[in-house]
């Protein structure tokens, strides 16, 4: 993309929905770069100049048309990848509605990056994005979570969580380790046959991208003082 270089600095994925929220589509495009890709739920993949600044601009019109108000939760930055959690706030006055949603920025080989956007069910209407092609190892505690996910084991899968871990899936309530409801959380997220696709870690933080049967889900795992996790979110269209 020819023209001067992007003004915007930071970390791709905590620019994302501020700076879309701005308006400042040609600016995300300079930062991109002309390798990079855009994948969002219902608006597809996009790569190549022109492609990303009709993608983008379809989703900050679906921002404006919806009143959309984002809201920033969490960040953190793996060896290839940066993650972004927040919500987007979206709908009439009065009948307002809070979406968890996640983007994660992958930085690939010859400068390349990759966008994507992970939003539950019904946010963005059409197909879900497609998955990383990845197959990384999880390791430690993470790796655990892998296994037990793989195996359908909801005991392993408990121990890795404090004795009142929560498992949060979309924008719902969190399901308390131990409680049915935790359970039928972990059967749902099994029975989507789920394979490590993406793996980030930093610090009290880890983050597992999955390739399911259905849509690929991003799962952010939050350890508390005991080094196990305090709570896990799922971001991703599952069906719950």
């Amino acid at each position: 993309m020819s023209g001067p270089e992007s003004s915007l600095r930071g970390w791709l994925s905590d620019l994302f929905f501020p700076t879309l929220a701005e308006g400042d589509v040609e600016k995300l495009l300079r930062r991109l770069g002309t390798r990079g890709t855009v994948a969002v739920p219902g608006l597809g993949k996009a790569s190549g100049v022109d492609d990303q600044r009709a993608l983008l601009l379809r989703l900050r019109a679906w921002m404006t048309e919806r009143n959309a108000q984002y809201d920033r939760l969490s960040f953190f930055t793996g060896l290839d990848r940066d993650i972004t959690e927040g919500a987007l706030v979206i709908g009439a006055e009065g009948e307002r509605r809070s979406h968890a949603v996640a983007v994660v920025a992958e930085r690939r080989k010859g400068r390349e990056l990759d966008i994507r956007v992970y939003a539950p069910r019904g946010v963005f209407e059409g197909p879900p994005i497609e998955a990383p092609t990845g197959s990384p190892h999880a390791i430690g505690l993470a790796g655990d979570i892998a296994a037990a996910l793989t195996s359908g084991d909801v005991a392993a899968f408990a121990a890795c969580f404090e004795a009142d871990g929560e498992l949060t899936f979309a924008s719902a309530t969190g399901a308390r380790r131990g409680t049915g409801e935790f359970e039928s959380g972990f059967q749902t997220l099994s029975a989507a046959k789920p394979e490590v696709a993406g793996f980030a870690e930093e610090g009290q933080v880890t983050a597992l991208e999955l390739r399911t049967a259905g849509a690929p889900l991003l799962l952010t795992l939050h350890r508390g003082d005991s080094s196990l996790f305090r709570y896990g979110r799922v971001y991703g269209a599952l069906s719950q």
